[in-house]
């Protein structure tokens, strides 16, 4: 299945299979010397491939860097990506993901990989900022003059070599006669996009935190909770040591056994067996085991006259009279705060907000609580209306 959307004006097809044996394929098309194929039998010859509009638009430089670009179509329905080595199209490397999530994680993914020395993306995204990434435009318009178009990938030479000489008969040369072709063909209807203003509903992930994390987990007795908190924004967690496997708002406990009664085998089993029922996700380190639930973040449309609040360590130090300690000056992006208060309290205040709680905590040990945060957060997107 090859999905068909529109991209910056034109319209593409996602999920070739680029530089591999053609087999059955009906159709194909040639970009920098690498062939792709598409194995849908429906699919019309003016479509044009997908990252060829994306790569025609990110105009990556440096030839010689591994590269990763992700592309979507205007109405947010297909999502794509491919990665380049040595300025071409990597065998097999045209991936459609299952979904935004889907292609967000390996956007995220690829920020990590060191095998990636660039990273482009979509102006819009949100990702961590960091030195590997590069955005552009997907919004703007291309032109099909010179790009590739499909075409059919049997043995057509000789065919198509006769065509061009019945041409050259009628007096008309086979440049002229597709320069005509593409005069007549009607325009691409128009795209209207509008930026689209949403707001994170942070607050609904600390009311979840604080609803399961009021509630035993399942740990053997001998199996101690060190930590235990809510990550509301991945962005600004700054997590450490055993974290969950997936970068999405969670609640979680870390729990340690002691070094001198840990068994390798004994002392695993017996939490994976107890824990076997919990109704999230368990990471395993060496004496460490990490249970967590994951959430998914909701927004809600807000007009694009909302001004979000720009200072946070004043709403926090205003909730938190006289019992916070704030790490950090106006105008960062992040601050961090201890506070001598329970967990589920913290959580209860902070929850109405308008700030960013990227991660709250609760050091058992040392009977603190930790919180990192920053400014309130408007997302922004173009979407397409008709």
């Amino acid at each position: 299945m090859n999905p068909i959307g529109r991209m910056c004006g034109v319209e593409v097809v996602f999920g070739g299979r680029w530089d591999d044996l053609r087999g059955s394929a009906p159709f194909r098309s040639t970009w920098d010397g690498v062939t792709g194929y598409y194995d849908q039998r429906s699919l019309s010859p003016s479509l044009i491939p997908a990252p060829v509009v994306a790569l025609k638009i990110a105009s990556p430089e440096d030839t010689g860097a591994a590269q990763a670009i992700y592309y979507n179509d205007d109405e947010g329905r297909f999502f794509g990506s491919v990665i380049l080595s040595g300025g071409q199209i990597a065998p097999l490397s045209e991936t459609v993901h299952e979904d935004a999530d889907a292609w967000i994680a390996s956007i995220s993914k690829a920020l990590r990989d060191p095998n990636l020395d660039i990273v482009h993306i979509p102006i819009g995204v949100q990702v961590p900022k960091v030195e590997k990434l590069r955005d552009f435009d997907l919004t703007q318009t291309v032109e099909r003059k010179g790009l590739p178009r499909l075409s059919s990938a049997s043995n057509s030479r000789n065919l198509f070599i006769s065509l061009l000489f019945g041409f050259s008969l009628l007096g008309i040369g086979g440049g002229t006669w597709a320069y005509l072709t593409d005069q007549f063909s009607p325009p691409p209807p128009a795209i209207n996009l509008v930026t689209e203003y949403r707001l994170p509903l942070f607050g609904e992930i600390l009311d979840g935190c604080r609803s399961d994390l009021s509630v035993p987990w399942p740990a053997p007795p001998e199996w101690e909770v060190v930590t235990e908190g809510c990550v509301a924004d991945w962005n600004g967690a700054q997590m450490t040591g055993l974290t969950s496997t997936d970068q999405v708002p969670h609640a979680y406990r870390l729990y340690e056994i002691s070094t001198e009664i840990w068994d390798p085998y004994l002392s695993r089993l017996s939490f994976l067996r107890i824990s076997e029922n919990f109704p999230g996700r368990v990471v395993e380190g060496t004496n460490q085991f990490l249970l967590y639930i994951p959430y998914e973040l909701s927004t809600r449309i807000v007009d694009n006259a909302y001004m979000p609040d720009d200072d946070p360590a004043e709403i926090i130090r205003a909730r938190f009279v006289g019992a916070v300690d704030i790490t950090g000056g106006a105008g960062m992006e992040a601050l961090s705060a201890s506070i001598p208060l329970e967990l589920y309290e913290v959580l209860e205040r902070l929850s109405g907000e308008r700030i960013t709680p990227s991660h709250v905590f609760r050091d058992v040990r040392g009977q603190l609580t930790g919180l990192r945060f920053g400014p309130e957060q408007v997302l922004n997107r173009q979407v397409r209306v008709d």
